[in-house]
């Protein structure tokens, strides 16, 4: 009898990857708790270090921590759970978008304006 096989649909807990800013004690109290109710595996949790409580983050700073998660995480990793509130932007991009694009000034605004569109917005991937 043939075999069906069907693409997983959306991120499994393999999938995942968790951030931790160990210069701030709250992202390390709530990646801690984050990790445990998640059952993350050690290799999918990466611990960095910047200064905290800033809304932005230098551009060289993003810069160095992508770099260590890429060298640091395995390919599967679909997506990163954050475990800080501040920094939310890198320069003038959100973090969100920086890390699941990269940095790029085409995604910044003044004010309400439009950016680049997501490359993944209404795309089958």
């Amino acid at each position: 009898m043939p075999q069906v096989l069907l693409p997983s649909i959306g991120l499994a807990r393999a999938d995942i990857a968790l951030v931790i800013n160990d210069a701030d004690p709250a992202s390390v109290e709530t990646g801690r708790y984050y990790a445990a109710q998640r059952q993350l595996a050690p290799e999918q949790i990466v611990h960095v270090s910047f200064e905290a409580g800033q809304p932005t983050m230098p551009l060289a700073v993003f810069e160095r921590i992508q770099s260590q998660l890429r060298a640091q995480l395995p390919t599967r990793i679909q997506a990163y759970a954050l475990a800080w509130t501040l920094p939310y932007r890198v320069e003038c991009m959100s973090i969100t978008s920086a890390f699941a694009f990269g940095f790029n000034r085409d995604f910044c605004a003044e004010g309400c304006q439009v950016t680049r569109a997501s490359p993944y917005f209404d795309s089958p991937s």
